[in-house]
């Protein structure tokens, strides 16, 4: 074996090598059509915030400050790609040119048993293995490696789902899908979108060679497009028409939801049972997002008023929220991310953020610059703050009713 090729485990890999891309391009790929125009979107300061008097790594420090990734979505463009390989589950594409698409592999996980990827001495290497080929046809890459995790695909799936069900599927393009039902979000996205089942093609855990296969920019909560928006916008119109009660969309949101981490085994607030206590007193209902559908949270999350939980996929569901909701978001001082105080201002909510520390109780598992720390915050200065948020309540409330009349005047049924 040669340095580009060793034994991994008794298998043979080779190194995973990139392809260059550009604004103007991507070396394999040939760039067909913009899907959605770049945009800048105004990212106001949080409502509330705190910061510990330590916290001056890039989590703490320069994030809050927003980096401008989170100010510009790029222009969302289609790329088409001539026999390219996708790669299993992990979702990977691999140009006929032997190069990989980088984007592709963002979210890759080496160290799970099924998957063909292993990173050894700082480099990425992809196990070799016969190929499969499909049948001809036109296709579309629908997926990426997160495909399990409940946020990311809402953020970087959902708006090409969209996409797709707006404009590909009626040119005949199949849509290349992770094993259902056992990706449970995609599975209940092609539903309430209605895309067409007999045009899926589920992806074996194989390397299988496409003739014509066609993938967008990637899209992340570090680099999102402003077509997300126009998705969970046509979501929630499915999810309202599905439950029979369209007029919930004027009815004034009023749910105090706190989203627990309890059956979570990372950033789980330690002290969360005393709090929940304390917030019940104030109105809120418990919610732990992973025993509801997909269509439950989006019904949830439009009755909001406010929103309160630890940094989780949980808090993608703002994406569900109206107009003036509040959103609290609770940090472990090693993972205070920008991610949904961005979604909280392109979906025009009241965000703010409060940082507990994972140094103070006997059985936190305490790793330095770990985003998945245990931690404690305090309580009082929750509740201060939920209650600081909701004394401005009264301006959210005229601006749901506002929306509701904008509706009603689009044509919307008394």
């Amino acid at each position: 074996m040669n340095a580009a090729t060793r034994e991994i485990a008794g298998a043979t890999y080779k190194a995973v090598r990139f392809a260059e891309h550009g604004d103007e391009g991507i070396d394999g790929a040939t760039a067909v059509r913009e899907v959605w125009p770049g945009e800048t979107r105004s990212i106001p300061a949080p409502a509330i915030a705190n910061s510990l008097p330590y916290q001056f790594t890039w989590h703490g420090g320069s994030v809050y400050g927003m980096p401008e990734t989170f100010r510009h979505a790029l222009p969302l463009r289609m790329f088409t790609a001539r026999a390219a390989i996708v790669v299993g589950h992990d979702g990977a594409l691999e140009f006929e040119n032997g190069l990989f698409h980088q984007d592709s592999t963002a979210f890759l996980k080496p160290h799970v048993l099924s998957s063909f990827f292993r990173r050894q001495d700082d480099r990425l290497w992809v196990r070799s293995a016969p190929e499969a080929v499909a049948l001809p046809d036109k296709y579309f890459l629908g997926f990426n490696a997160e495909w399990r995790n409940y946020g990311h695909v809402l953020t970087d799936v959902l708006p090409i789902l969209y996409f797709y069900k707006s404009e590909l599927m009626r040119e005949g393009y199949k849509l290349v899908v992770p094993p259902l039902p056992e990706a449970g979000v995609h599975d209940q996205l092609i539903e309430l979108l209605e895309i067409d089942r007999e045009q899926l093609y589920a992806m074996p855990n194989d390397r299988v060679r496409f003739n014509d296969l066609s993938f967008t920019t990637a899209i992340s909560l570090w680099s999102q497009t402003g077509l997300l928006n126009i998705a969970a916008e046509a979501l929630i119109d499915r999810a309202l028409a599905r439950a029979g009660d369209r007029a919930q969309a004027r009815h004034l949101p009023d749910k105090l939801l706190y989203l627990s981490r309890q059956d979570a085994t990372t950033r789980r607030l330690l002290h969360e049972p005393g709090l929940i206590k304390r917030l019940e007193r104030l109105g809120f209902e418990v919610v732990l997002c992973s025993q509801l559908t997909l269509e439950e949270q989006i019904l949830l999350f439009q009755q909001a008023e406010m929103v309160v939980g630890p940094h989780g996929a949980a808090l993608v569901n703002l994406l569900f929220c109206r107009p003036g909701a509040r959103a609290l978001e609770l940090f472990p001082e090693y993972c205070v991310q920008p991610h949904y105080r961005g979604l909280a201002a392109w979906r025009k909510l009241q965000y703010g953020y409060l940082v507990g520390t994972s140094f103070e109780h006997e059985n936190s598992r305490v790793v330095q610059d770990s985003w998945g720390n245990d931690f404690v915050i305090d309580e009082d200065l929750v509740i201060d703050t939920v209650t600081r948020m909701l004394g401005s309540r009264s301006s959210a409330r005229a601006a749901a009713v506002k929306l509701g009349q904008h509706s009603r005047h689009a044509g919307e049924p008394e």
